[in-house]
């Protein structure tokens, strides 16, 4: 082994429950962890749209099935969100006792998590599920949608959008509308596929026509993921191979624990029918719905 593993083989060998809860206590709040935290208007949207989160893991909480999420481009008037559902994960959690191998393979994660700079959402979601909170988590949505394999969904789910409301809204006023389904994707840097692999994408929010041709939506982005472990998968971090087995084993033995991945995005969108081509802004001044 080399010097990365042998670290994480004495880390992981010498650990107990009591040495468990004390590395957790290093752990960087997750909310330290999004980018540009610190800036007032990444604050105030933010808050916003923590209550949209709220409502919509009102109906996430008991739908598990197998496999997360579905394809649905439908949208309809009104406000609301999509039934979403996630598969069961590695099982129950605290169903069983550690064993040394789990310990062992806990400090290996450990390692991981805090000596990956190169992959900060990746190891930040792992910190998250080691801290055993099984707290809901709020991804960095902004960042996430730039991934080129997200934003062909994303630019999907508002061309959606555009062509409902022009379908609905053919004089001038306003209108609410929401999605009735999910768009799966899957991220393609190393950074976010290793932190979410596949996420659900959808939206809705309210539109505006002026009777003359020009459309404003505000669209309230949203994205949600299962941090969770189904077996059979792997991945290699900093020559670290770490199984869905293995870190499904943690949250069984109650020193780790999987959770629901939240993201919220409020944008400002405006076409015309003589420019379609949709103009995306941050809305940082939008309030929630």
């Amino acid at each position: 082994m080399g010097k990365i593993s042998d670290l994480a083989y004495n880390i992981g060998i010498s650990l107990n429950q009591e040495d468990i809860n004390a590395h957790r206590q290093t752990i960087t709040p997750t909310a330290q962890t999004l980018q540009g935290l610190s800036t007032e208007d990444r604050l105030a949207y933010h808050a916003n749209n923590q209550a949209l989160l709220s409502e919509n893991k009102e109906q996430l909480e008991g739908e598990k099935e197998s496999g997360d999420g579905f394809w649905n481009k439908d949208y309809k008037a009104g406000k609301g969100h999509p039934q979403l559902k996630y598969d069961a994960g590695a099982g129950e959690w605290n169903s069983e006792t550690a064993s040394l191998q789990v310990y062992r393979d806990y400090g290996v994660a450990m390692t991981v998590a805090f000596g990956s700079p190169i992959y900060p959402d990746a190891t930040a979601a792992l910190r998250h599920y080691l801290s055993n909170s099984g707290e809901n988590y709020q991804i960095d949505l902004e960042s996430l949608m730039k991934d080129s394999g997200i934003a062909p969904i994303v630019q999907k789910e508002i061309n959606y959008a555009q062509s409902f409301i022009e379908q609905n809204l053919t004089s001038k006023g306003t209108i609410d509308f929401h999605s009735t389904g999910a768009r799966g994707a899957y991220a393609e840097s190393k950074n976010w596929f290793y932190a979410t692999g596949g996420v659900l994408i959808y939206g809705g929010g309210s539109a505006t026509y002026d009777g003359k041709g020009n459309y404003t939506m505000d669209f309230n982005l949203m994205s949600y993921d299962r941090y969770n472990w189904d077996g059979g998968k792997s991945v290699t971090i900093l020559g670290q191979k770490i199984t869905d087995d293995q870190l499904g084993a943690m949250h069984r033995a109650g020193i780790a624990k999987e959770y629901n991945m939240y993201g919220a995005v409020p944008l400002r969108i405006t076409w015309s029918k003589d420019d379609p081509k949709p103009k995306v802004v941050i809305n940082t001044s939008q309030t929630s719905r």
